[in-house]
């Protein structure tokens, strides 16, 4: 948690224009123009504080690189008088570019809100916040910059190495082209020559990507170093870069060779992965033998895990030496990966009073139910049993037949009697009626009740 909670104030910190309180807010906090003669570039911004004393700040330029652009600036207003919590102020910005600049390539001035303690007579620690402005101006010669990436990769697989040209001059570059030497560092020996395409007539600004296809087929696992010399009219310069190609293979490191008496211990198996590509669900098995029989006495299974391109990482395993003697053993760590494998077998050491060695009470993922019978949880079981019985008594409340569901025990023949009375007489005659018969009252209600529904 320290560890994320760290890189998200590092992320605060650079991306928010907002410091102790002090903020301004625009289109955007970095302004990249390409340079124009007489060019005119115009923003407004806010300002606003949530400091709790009233503050006063000068809006000024500060030159950061290249030529300096503050003659070019006019900012309205240029101070902030009485600046109150709550406050907000728009600041206008107008930059008007001259005719040339001194320097060609990039040039950085920014726009600055800064405290003016001369005018509120205080001095504490005020914040300061601004806006960046990068003017770039081709170079009045031939001038390019260009850069060469070479990717790792697994054997009998193609990638691309790639050198971008970008021409920053205001003449146009005629042609560019790129040869790449590709050198075995294990061996030092040239493995293979590649050549990109040419690309002609590339302009000012433009940039263009240079490729050569690279099969790693019939080459070993190792490290390499690609050389790429590029010529650009009638200039050549020269970089390099070193990069891997692997192969599926998960190299067993070291691990835990020495282990406490009647516990239960933590084994720490040390894995490289020598693969470009993501494994998954790697794991390994542990065998404890015999030194002179071989007998196979113990096996267990560590954790699953995964390695990222070229990861080295611990895998864990837990050892119960509680069934074998003290003594020497063989162990044989075998890691199983995508349908592969690969092993490592040594001796390993049980012994008492061993030093810097990790136990555990019980094996990691056994149950122990006093470590769940706290009081929260047992509140937690009583709602969960108490939410299951209501919602089973709901609904057996609406299975339950309705009344008019239920089977009549007034005899079929009466009712339709009766049926047959109500359409030419009304209740009160037909209870005179059945009365006179010898019915008893409650009887007779119910019968009329059952014939209304």
């Amino acid at each position: 948690m320290k560890f994320r909670l760290s890189y998200c104030l590092i992320f605060i910190l650079l991306f928010s224009s907002f410091v102790s309180g002090l903020a301004i807010t625009g289109k955007k906090g970095v302004y990249y123009i390409d340079f124009e003669p007489g060019l005119v570039h115009q923003q407004t911004f806010r300002v606003s504080s949530a400091e709790d004393y009233a503050a006063y700040y000068n809006v000024i330029t500060d030159h950061f690189s290249g030529s300096d652009l503050s003659p070019y600036f006019t900012i309205t207003p240029d101070k902030i008088e009485n600046f109150n919590q709550g406050d907000t102020v728009e600041i206008k910005v107008r930059l008007e570019l001259p005719d040339s600049l001194d320097t060609p390539g990039e040039s950085e001035t920014r726009v600055v809100v800064r405290p003016d303690f001369s005018s509120s007579g205080v001095i504490r620690a005020a914040p300061a916040v601004g806006i960046r402005y990068v003017v770039f101006m081709l170079y009045p010669t031939k001038y390019y910059e260009w850069s060469f990436s070479a990717s790792d990769m697994n054997v009998n697989e193609t990638r691309d190495f790639s050198v971008n040209v970008e021409n920053l001059g205001e003449p146009t570059i005629g042609s560019a082209k790129a040869e790449i030497e590709v050198i075995s560092l294990e061996t030092d020996e040239v493995v293979k020559n590649l050549d990109t395409q040419t690309e002609l007539d590339i302009s000012s600004r433009a940039s263009r990507s240079l490729r050569a296809s690279f099969n790693s087929v019939n080459l070993k696992p190792g490290n390499y170093k690609a050389i790429a010399t590029l010529y650009v009219d009638s200039n050549v310069s020269v970089d390099e870069r070193e990069f891997r190609i692997g192969s599926q293979d998960v190299k067993i490191l070291s691990f835990t060779d020495i282990f406490e008496y009647n516990s239960i211990n933590k084994m720490d198996i040390l894995v490289e992965s020598a693969w470009n590509t993501e494994i998954k669900d790697i794991y390994a098995t542990v065998s404890i033998h015999d030194l002179d029989t071989n007998e196979k006495l113990a096996e267990f299974t560590s954790l699953n895990t995964l390695l990222k391109p070229w990861q080295r990482r611990i895998m864990e395993a837990y050892f119960d030496t509680s069934k074998l003697e003290k003594g020497d053993y063989k162990a044989v760590i075998v890691v199983h990966y995508d349908g592969v494998t690969s092993k490592k077998q040594g001796t390993i050491t049980i012994d008492e009073n061993v030093k810097d060695v990790k136990t555990l009470e019980e094996m990691p993922g056994k149950f122990k139910l006093k470590d769940h019978l706290t009081t929260v949880n047992i509140l937690i079981t009583l709602l969960v049993v108490f939410v299951i019985i209501n919602i089973v008594l709901f609904l057996g409340y609406f299975r339950k037949k309705k009344p008019s569901e239920k089977k009549s025990s007034i005899d079929p023949a009466v009712l339709d009697h009766v049926r047959e009375l109500k359409k030419k007489y009304n209740d009160d005659y037909i209870k005179e009626l059945m009365t006179k018969k010898g019915w008893a009252e409650k009887k007779i209600e119910e019968i009329l009740k059952e014939v209304k529904n």
